[in-house]
């Protein structure tokens, strides 16, 4: 995004997304706000193909971004395409739809397997450049218009979907010719009403300003209404004239009082001319919650600073799991009174200065009826392990954790580890109050295939994939340091019947290490980790 800015790109088109749920604040997203600022260019977003609602993900959830959904040819919802209110803010994502189901469109030659010059797919990714195209015909019509601008004059010249909601699909499906040919435009969307529990009578009208300009020679009158007959949702003018090149401006109501608890809703105010033709529409959104509190999950790693991760949370006797973006160490989600079930399983450091670990962080239960914070804290973590009678190495590792409500509903999750960990961790947890809780590790462990003493201590190795070991013998070996392993790190070495030592290195594959030593005549090589964990 930087790059294309530096470029001097107007319209940049952005085809991906995170799958977790964000409002906003995600880096990402605040990145696309401020690089559209101050005459940036506009990023033009697909809303992501995760089919429910409150599904949107960064950086479509940027406040400045044009975010787009997906319909198919008959301008119907694709199933697929998801929806607002964006999570916590509840935020009016998407803002404009466009065809997205079943697009035929040039396949790439640079990928392998690729069969023909055509292939057809679905997504919101195949509708986001049916719009940024238009906007660039847009910019390239008006050079002086802001990304802004031309996200309103495409939002509000849309074709209105009446069968969905600007939370389901944006303020309509795109309409090339309305807006290159229209002469009204209109603010786009408005900030959405927000009202947090608990509410009281004092909350305040929520005013909202629609800004409408007339880039015709003669002044025009438009008559405003809403989409709603309800009384929540007024105007401060039922007509307005908007001056020929100039603008006006009208104001949209929104009273918390006249709607019940546990209300979310989106519109638009429809302008229409003397013909009784819409030529402008906005969306705006009104939200009142039910009773909801402050959940706050918090990361730590194991000294105890604020990490990055994914939580999982769901309430108890909910099947189904939610994922939670923890970015800078905590993030607050607004839930209804339950008890919640939160673990993540995180990358830390070991307690050796090579080590990689995972961490399984658990808290099984949550009663939550006000305010409360969780804190996952690796700090608190114990390191889990196994003894054999003899010397033995890891296989495979795995672990198991249950979670079941009084009904027998169980929310599971199951982890069967890379070998490039060392170790595993588990945070201690209270015994629960309802339902239970069980978490359980399974390994497998087997004859090490090699061993390997020096200086009469042992070393821990691993044998790598491929290679083979001699069976029942025993080797004693002179050893040399040969870097990284390239022909260049043998020339001043003498490794012909030794043991070679090298450094693992990106720089160097598998097979050019093992050339390099099979050509000096080593008799075996050993590559040391350049980073935490077993290298495989």
């Amino acid at each position: 995004m930087e790059w294309a800015k530096a470029e001097g790109a107007d319209i940049v088109s952005m085809s991906l997304g995170s799958p977790v749920p964000d409002d906003g604040t995600d880096p990402m997203s605040q990145a696309v706000n401020s690089l559209s600022a101050d005459g940036g260019p506009l990023f033009v977003i697909a809303a992501g193909n995760a089919y429910g609602a409150g599904t949107i993900g960064s950086p479509g959830s940027a406040e400045q971004a044009l975010t787009i959904a997906a319909v198919d040819k008959r301008d119907a919802r694709a199933d697929f395409s998801s929806m607002g209110p964006l999570v916590r803010s509840h935020g009016l994502k998407p803002d404009l739809s466009a065809p997205g189901v079943d697009i035929s469109a040039a396949a790439s030659q640079s990928v392998p397997g690729t069969e023909g010059m055509y292939r057809s797919m679905s997504g919101t990714s195949m509708a986001t450049p049916h719009v940024a195209g238009p906007a660039a015909i847009l910019k390239q019509r008006h050079p002086d218009w802001t990304g802004q601008r031309i996200k309103d004059a495409l939002m509000t010249s849309s074709k209105q979907l009446d069968a969905y909601t600007p939370y389901e699909q944006g303020t309509g499906r795109l309409d090339v010719k309305a807006a290159i040919g229209t002469t009204i435009e209109a603010t786009g969307s408005v900030p959405v009403a927000s009202y947090d529990w608990p509410h009281s009578p004092s909350d305040e009208v929520a005013e909202r300003t629609i800004t409408y300009r007339n880039a015709g020679d003669t002044d025009i009158t438009l008559d405003l209404a809403t989409d709603t007959d309800e009384a929540a949702y007024t105007l401060s003018t039922d007509t307005l004239t908007v001056p020929a090149g100039g603008t006006a401006e009208a104001v949209v109501s929104l009273d918390p009082a006249k709607v019940a608890n546990d209300t979310t809703f989106s519109g638009q105010v429809l302008a229409t001319d003397a013909a009784g033709a819409t030529v402008a529409h906005t969306g705006f959104a009104l939200t009142k919650e039910k009773e909801l509190h402050d959940l706050t999950l918090k990361l730590r790693d194991r000294s105890g600073r604020p990490m990055g991760g994914l939580v999982v949370l769901a309430e108890l006797g909910d099947p189904r799991l939610g994922l939670v973006q923890v970015s800078g160490g905590e993030t607050t989600l607004r839930l209804p009174p339950g008890n919640y079930t939160a673990w993540a399983s995180v990358d830390i450091d070991g307690d050796r200065p090579d080590s990689k670990a995972v961490a399984f962080l658990a808290a099984p239960e949550t009663i939550l009826t006000g305010s409360t914070t969780v804190t996952l804290d690796a700090y608190e973590a114990r390191k889990v392990s196994v003894r054999t009678p003899k010397e033995t190495e890891t296989r495979q590792l795995r672990y198991d954790m249950a979670r079941t409500s009084p009904d027998g509903t169980v929310q599971r999750d199951a982890f069967q580890i890379p070998l490039t960990y060392d170790q595993l961790w588990a945070s201690p947890t209270k015994k629960v109050t309802q339902g239970s809780f069980s978490f359980l590790t399974r390994w497998r462990q087997g004859e090490e295939l090699i061993d390997v003493e020096a200086s009469g201590r042992d070393v821990p190795v691993f044998v790598q994939g491929g290679a083979a070991v001699a069976a029942d013998s025993r080797r004693k070996l002179n050893a040399v340091y040969a870097g990284k392993g390239t022909p260049t790190d043998y020339q001043v070495l003498k490794a012909r019947g030794k043991a070679v030592v090298i450094t693992r290195s990106a720089d160097v594959t598998p097979a050019e290490r093992l050339a390099a030593a099979l050509a000096a005549g080593a008799k075996a090589l050993f590559v040391v980790n350049d980073e935490r964990g077993v290298a495989m």
